[in-house]
């Protein structure tokens, strides 16, 4: 990823970045005490050694969310459909939008929409009011999402900023 220096602390993370971030989520006891209710029976130990295992962040997405998003979908909804005739080619980058409805929902199920139909899953940005503990902060930015500050007194500059790092991504990355 080629993203400049200047955008660091709100990017996502790179793949070289993530041997060190799931080294601190795993050390962090506010996200192991969340782990341990959210996935009751699962040992904690192989949960991070899973973590360990994924190189890249489409392969996190993969290994911890994409079944638990599928799970919810059956436990919760009639189906989940994604018509992608409108993409001439699923190996371009596209600009999805959405409302405001769930920003972190909304953009999770479309990835898993878009895994299921061989393409890579979306960067979003995310607002810092979201993100109320350390752990949080890192587990967005593994699952591609990059920050912007919500106090009013810097939205404007936030939103400039964000577009930025969308733009770059978009243009010169190859990102979704």
């Amino acid at each position: 990823m080629n993203i400049p220096a200047e955008f660091n602390e709100i990017r996502p993370y790179t793949p070289e970045e993530l041997p060190q971030i799931y080294e601190e989520l795993i050390a962090d006891p506010a996200f192991r005490t969340v782990v341990e209710s959210v996935m009751p029976g699962v040992p904690f130990e192989g949960l991070a050694m899973k973590m360990r295992q994924c190189k890249t962040n489409l392969e996190f997405q993969k290994a911890f969310f994409y079944g638990l998003l599928w799970d919810l979908v059956k436990k919760t909804a009639n189906g989940l459909t994604f018509d992608c005739s409108a993409l001439s080619d699923l190996t371009r980058n596209y600009t999805f939008i959405s409302n405001h409805r769930d920003i972190i929902l909304d953009s999770a199920f479309l990835s898993i929409l878009l895994i299921d139909n061989g393409m890579t899953t979306v960067e979003i940005a995310i607002g810092d009011n979201l993100l109320i503990y350390p752990w949080i902060h890192k587990l967005v930015r593994v699952n591609k999402s990059f920050i912007g500050e919500t106090r009013p007194q810097h939205a404007a500059e936030t939103g400039s900023i964000c577009l930025d790092v969308a733009l770059h991504a978009f243009r010169h990355e190859g990102k979704t």
